[in-house]
């Protein structure tokens, strides 16, 4: 069993929005009655379910609990995952992992119980954090300045030593419009000479894929 999967209870399923660790942690938890579902309070949006990219720095476990704590390079937080799960026993300390779940408060302190907890390449941690730099600035200013929308932040983009394929992926993210990205104007505003070759090397990697032909699309 590669996910960790909660049953659905019949009702609509909130979008899981993507966020930092940070982010999380400066949100407001909203307590809600009776039967509501509770929430966290981000840049004034109500967020039912996040989507987190990070990796596992500790592993406890307790009986049938999982205990993970995740760092993306903004923050620290726990993962608790409370039933078994032969795919949360084999993940170890080092390992980056894509969580989309439900943030919870117990003793004043937040954790996220997941509904998804799988193992990914390490790459996607850098494309996130490139993915949600302008939310990264809005929640942790450089020099006062406030960037909003989906710009991308170029001091933070520029403190990570990027691989030409993160490069890369970093190009179709900013060129996609939601269709894909054409292969030919990749290989015009990539800066590397041996861009299809890394294409390549991502397509057979899975890092990447053709939506159509001639494009290519980020999973």
């Amino acid at each position: 069993m590669a996910n960790t999967q909660v049953a659905s209870v019949g009702f609509s399923r909130p979008p899981a929005i993507k966020m930092t660790l940070q982010g999380v942690m400066q949100a407001q938890y909203v307590q809600e009655k009776e039967q509501n579902p509770n929430y966290i309070l981000s840049l004034g949006d109500q967020v039912f379910k996040v989507s987190l990219i990070a990796a596992i720095v500790y592993k406890e476990e307790i009986g049938t609990m999982t205990i993970f704590l995740l760092d993306d390079a903004t923050s620290r937080l726990p993962c608790r995952i409370f039933e078994e799960n032969q795919a949360a026993h084999d993940m170890q300390i080092g390992d980056v992992v894509h969580v989309i779940g439900k943030v919870r408060v117990y003793n004043e302190e937040k954790y996220v119980s997941p509904e998804i907890c799988k193992k990914v390449n390490p790459l996607w941690l850098k494309v996130r954090m490139i993915e949600l730099g302008a939310l990264a600035q809005r929640e942790n200013p450089i020099n006062g300045d406030i960037v909003g929308g989906n710009t991308h932040v170029k001091k933070d983009v520029d403190m990570v030593e990027m691989h030409p394929s993160d490069k890369i992926m970093q190009l179709i993210c900013s060129l996609d419009k939601g269709d894909g990205v054409f292969i030919e104007e990749l290989l015009e505003q990539s800066p590397f000479d041996n861009t299809q070759s890394w294409l390549d090397k991502m397509l057979e990697r899975g890092d990447i894929f053709q939506n159509q032909p001639g494009k290519v699309k980020m999973l």
